[in-house]
């Protein structure tokens, strides 16, 4: 009896270090920073915004809803604390390699017209700031696949898109009137169905 009083206290105190170790793993690791912020990305774009190097990740790729027509690409930029910051999304092109050009339209009205959004976030990156609807007045709206890689299911392609202000957030500095996409560059991932 005398002997498990102290293996106890010798016990409680191994307890108590392992604990304390778990709790000290547990604080380093939430503490480590992380360079994959936001969801899993599947895909990159590059591209000159107004005339300036920008790049972006893809995080969705598939067909176009609510209609079920063509494909649609989600292309966002995140901050380093992790909130959404810009999001740029093309909808119902289709999986062929001539160039697709872009019309003003409504991802919501039932058509077969390839359209694009422009958008930034404020906040904790669930508000809309700023809104770009396409700019008309330019002929050079397009997007085309250019390759399909069957061993790596990966497409690659490029674009065109200049963007006109509709929504000023009236957040911050004023936002530019336009934005155009030059020379934009995307590799993605898809779904081998889809292509062969």
């Amino acid at each position: 009896m005398a002997l498990s009083k102290p293996l106890n206290l010798l016990k409680n105190k191994m307890m108590t270090k392992k604990l304390l170790l778990f709790i000290l793993i547990v604080i380093i690791m939430a503490c480590i920073n992380d360079d994959n912020i936001g969801p899993d990305k599947i895909g990159e774009v590059t591209a000159l915004k107004n005339g300036i190097e920008w790049s972006a990740n893809i995080y969705n790729f598939g067909k176009s809803l609510p209609f079920d027509i063509g494909f649609s690409m989600g292309i966002k930029v995140y901050n380093n604390k992790g909130f959404l910051r810009e999001d740029l999304y093309f909808y119902r092109f289709q999986n062929h390699f001539n160039p697709q050009t872009i019309y003003l339209t409504n991802a919501h009205v039932e058509n077969d017209s390839v359209g694009v959004f422009y958008t930034t976030l404020i906040d904790d990156g669930d508000v809309l700031g700023d809104i770009y609807d396409l700019d008309t007045t330019t002929t050079n709206n397009f997007i085309q696949i250019t390759s399909y890689n069957s061993s790596k299911a990966e497409i690659k392609g490029i674009f065109n898109v200049s963007l006109i202000l509709t929504r000023d957030d009236g957040d911050g500095d004023p936002p530019p009137q336009t934005i155009e996409l030059k020379n934009g560059k995307f590799s993605v991932k898809v779904d081998r169905a889809w292509f062969e």
